[in-house]
């Protein structure tokens, strides 16, 4: 098992519950004698870890909520960017998710490629097979697409 601050942490603070417990239920008076005579020590070490505790959570909490944030404004960019589409820009994205592929070739002369090029909605690989090149559709569009396919249509 390997251990890490945060885990050693919140290990020291069950045992300091547990030890408060025993002390509550004067379990040992000898041990009851001791922990009375460094109670106080013992209570502001165990506000502290309980504190670092609380900043880890808060701390992820606030990281995921920033992700969720940061997810939503890019689908809403998205959803955006699909709202302006020609039938035929989004003709060429629908491929992409009917064949359930991220790559695909197409004609680099195609001006409908060209401005999905430019919208960076779909990324140019440098590859080619014969007259086509490969692209690529860019992965937060094809999730997006993938949830919610009726926008292509």
């Amino acid at each position: 098992m390997k251990l890490d601050f945060s885990k050693t942490n919140k290990i020291f603070n069950i045992f300091l519950i547990l030890l408060f417990i025993v002390i509550l239920i004067d379990l040992d008076p000898a041990l009851t004698y001791v922990i009375s005579i460094i109670k106080t020590p013992l209570l502001l070490i165990y506000l502290v870890s309980t504190a670092l505790i609380l900043y880890e959570f808060l701390h992820k909490f606030h990281g995921h909520l920033n992700e969720k944030n940061r997810l939503k404004s890019a689908h809403k960019d998205i959803q955006d960017a699909l709202n302006q589409l020609s039938h035929d820009e989004k003709y060429f994205l629908s491929l992409f998710t009917e064949k359930q592929v991220l790559e695909l070739s197409f004609d680099p002369k195609n001006p409908t490629i060209q401005i999905l090029l430019s919208q960076k909605l779909i990324i140019d690989l440098n590859k080619f097979e014969g007259a086509k090149k490969h692209y690529r559709i860019h992965p937060n569009v094809y999730r997006y697409l993938r949830t919610h396919p009726k926008v292509l249509y």
